[in-house]
């Protein structure tokens, strides 16, 4: 009686190293793409959100101490001020259409004039017709002389 011959584990081993050694090269790829991706966000430093239209002084400018602060957001956005970490009250906005809004320094608001140096502001929005619960931000600065 002559012994029956072994099945081989690998039918074709030709075709299995051919596959596996794909694979490999395949999940070497997939790995050097995921670390060499850029995750930062392809914004220029200083551009604005898409949500804002434009701003007055425009980021890390030169103005002058009373320079008035404008924001025009997207159509459908309303929002807030806060300069120098105060928010500016409503009744010293002037607000041309809902979604903008302009601040003037002068005596008796929260800021008679921007002191020399860097100012920041803080754009506080959201969609008008939700609560400020869904509000986003964008912080940018400008600077004043004496």
């Amino acid at each position: 009686m002559t012994a029956a011959p072994k099945p081989r584990a690998i039918k074709h081993p030709g075709r299995f190293a051919v596959v596996a050694i794909g694979l490999m090269i395949v999940a070497s790829l997939g790995a050097f793409v995921a670390i060499e991706s850029d995750t930062n966000p392809t914004q220029e430093p200083g551009a604005l959100p898409s949500e804002i239209a434009s701003v007055q002084p425009e980021p890390e400018t030169l103005a002058k101490p009373q320079q008035a602060v404008v924001v025009v957001l997207r159509n459908d956005l309303t929002g807030v001020l806060v300069i120098r970490g105060q928010e500016i009250p409503e009744d010293q906005l002037s607000r041309p259409t809902q979604s903008s809004m302009v601040f003037q320094p002068g005596a008796g608001k929260q800021i008679s004039r921007f002191p020399a140096g860097t100012n920041q502001v803080e754009i506080v929005y959201w969609p008008a017709i939700r609560s400020r619960d869904d509000s986003k931000s964008f912080i940018y600065s400008f600077r004043t002389t004496a």
